[in-house]
């Protein structure tokens, strides 16, 4: 995941000062190249230490280390971003930078969850409006596979889930933001189960996340100076990642046996 991409991944749990910070450097990351962590608070209009709580937030040690990081990622681009470049061109280039990120996520979370489907007696798809995408595209999937699956959008079905799971069920929800929609109650109804439970999503600070038995943060796509783009290309691209593993696991059981 690349510094854009972290910053905004942790949109959710800024204090109002980092906040401020976040959406000063969001604007124009060249100023981190440029400036020293003095001149980007006072462009801020924060103090210092907002500023390095705001890169201590993202996992990096200080400014210094998140510097490095944001020259390191200007460095790969043709240019900075914003400059002599449509707007057309930075969209395409953030989905294919958060597509490139996927390579580095979590390996281990992607067995376990691949895994987990593929022991379920039933997988639970959810996911609310756009995340419904995904979670369709997955039972799908899953379908194919030979994998008993159920997905929906509706938060009274949700509710049904906590009285349909059992201890061998496994529920997988898509949220770009992590926020509650209605997902609670089956949460918990799988908690109190057993029942295994994922989240995907962009927020590295979830509201729901501590809900659930697994995070998987995916990069969320992102450009300087353009309104949110929506993450849910990444997300159709994880489940092609996904669907991979759970066939490759698949094919190395049946040989096994």
């Amino acid at each position: 995941m690349n510094p854009i991409e972290n910053m905004a991944a942790h949109e959710g749990a800024y204090s109002d000062a980092e906040a401020r910070v976040y959406h000063t450097v969001s604007q124009n990351p060249a100023m981190v190249r440029d400036y020293c962590i003095t001149k980007v608070a006072r462009v801020a209009g924060v103090s210092t230490s907002a500023v390095m709580r705001f890169c201590q937030r993202m996992g990096y040690r200080g400014y210094k280390d998140f510097r490095f990081d944001v020259m390191r990622y200007l460095s790969t681009r043709e240019d900075d971003p914003g400059q002599n470049r449509d707007r057309s061109s930075l969209i395409a280039g953030a989905y294919a930078d958060a597509c490139v990120s996927l390579q580095t996520m979590d390996r281990e979370a992607l067995s376990t969850l691949a895994q987990a489907m593929l022991r379920a007696d039933m997988v639970f798809c959810l996911g609310v409006y756009r995340s419904y995408l995904p979670a369709e595209m997955l039972r799908m999937s899953l379908v194919d596979l030979g994998i008993r699956t159920f997905s929906t959008n509706d938060r009274v079905e949700f509710t049904r889930i906590s009285y349909t799971a059992t201890a061998r069920s496994a529920i997988i929800i898509f949220s770009e933001s992590g926020d509650d929609f209605g997902y609670r109650p089956a949460l918990e109804g799988a908690h109190s189960l057993g029942a295994a439970s994922f989240l995907v999503t962009c927020n590295a600070s979830p509201a729901i996340g501590d809900r659930c038995d697994h995070v998987i943060l995916l990069p969320r796509p992102v450009v300087p100076g353009i309104a949110h783009l929506d993450a849910h290309a990444v997300a159709l691209a994880f489940v092609s990642m996904l669907s991979e593993a759970i066939n490759r696991q698949q094919s190395d059981e049946g040989a096994m046996a």
